[in-house]
């Protein structure tokens, strides 16, 4: 992945975890997706329990954006970016 396609693959990503969760999961997933932006820093604790917790507390107090939001973030932070991982943080 590239700067250039960086869209491409995101879209690509979401088509790819939208259909595995419609095979594999029991509950149907809304296609109204908004999403958030974490970095893997900003969790604090000693232990995998401890970083889970602390993730899923700092995650539930962002504010959901568009995807095209969250694109230009990207864009804006692509020299600092290592790993990108996508997850259906919450589905309404």
């Amino acid at each position: 992945m590239n700067h250039e396609n960086l869209i491409k693959w995101i879209n690509r990503s979401i088509d790819d975890l939208l259909q595995l969760s419609g095979q594999y999961c029991w509950n149907r997933i809304s296609l109204n997706l908004v999403f958030i932006l974490s970095d893997s820093n900003e969790f604090d604790g000693a232990d995998l329990f401890k970083r889970r917790e602390s993730r899923k507390m700092i995650n539930n107090s962002k504010t959901p954006i568009t995807l095209d939001a969250a694109i230009e973030v990207l864009n804006n932070e692509y020299h600092d970016l290592y790993d990108i991982n996508l997850y259906i943080f919450k589905a309404d």
